[in-house]
C-alpha cells in the first residue's frame, strides 16, 4: 500500500514545477487564490486548489503565453480553455461576441 503522506508531497512536487512552467509560484499563486476568494476571475465560479481535485472543478494558474510566461490570474477549466481555443485575440473573442449577440 502507498503512502498518503508520500503521494501527496509528490502531488506538491509536481504541482510546483506546472505553477513554475507557467511563470507562477506557490505563494503567487495562494496570494491570487486570497484575492479573487476561491472564485475564478472571469466567471466567478468557485474552484478548487487542492492538487488532487478533479480537472471539472481545479483551479487554473492562468498565464500570457510570452517568454518568460507572465501570470495573470486563477481561472476555472471552461474560462481557461476558452481563452485557449481563442488564442488570447481580443479581435476572436470580439467576433464570438458579435456572433452569439446576432445568433440571441
Amino acid at each position: 500500500m502507498k503512502d498518503p503522506n508520500l503521494i501527496e508531497m509528490i502531488r506538491a512536487s509536481r504541482r510546483r514545477g506546472q505553477l513554475k512552467k507557467v511563470g507562477w509560484t506557490p505563494e503567487r499563486f495562494d496570494l491570487y487564490w486570497e484575492a479573487q476568494g476561491g472564485r475564478c476571475e472571469i466567471c466567478n465560479r468557485e474552484v478548487s486548489r487542492e492538487v488532487s481535485s478533479s480537472h471539472i472543478d481545479k483551479a487554473y494558474a492562468d498565464h500570457e503565453h510570452i517568454e518568460p510566461p507572465k501570470p495573470r490570474g486563477i481561472l476555472c477549466i471552461n474560462c481557461n480553455l476558452g481563452l485557449g481555443n481563442f488564442q488570447d485575440s481580443p479581435e476572436l473573442m470580439a467576433a464570438a461576441i458579435a456572433y452569439v449577440n446576432k445568433h440571441k
